[in-house]
């Protein structure tokens, strides 16, 4: 997921109690696209209400 300031974005979602996935930012420094994105992972387990609830924060950080 690409996101302006991911490594922000990351903790502002764990702050909300929302696994976020993991910053790139750390192994991609020099990498203008991955250095702000984060990498999720959904599976068969992850429920639509998971997805939905990261959504709903990711749009609420984004818009703040």
């Amino acid at each position: 997921v690409h996101v302006p300031d991911a490594p922000r974005v990351h903790a502002a979602l764990l702050a909300r109690g929302v696994l976020a996935g993991l910053p790139l930012a750390a192994w991609y420094p020099d990498d203008a696209v991955l250095r702000e994105a984060l990498l999720v992972c959904a599976t068969e387990v992850t429920t639509t209400a998971e997805i939905e609830r990261f959504a709903a924060a990711l749009r609420a950080e984004l818009a703040a």
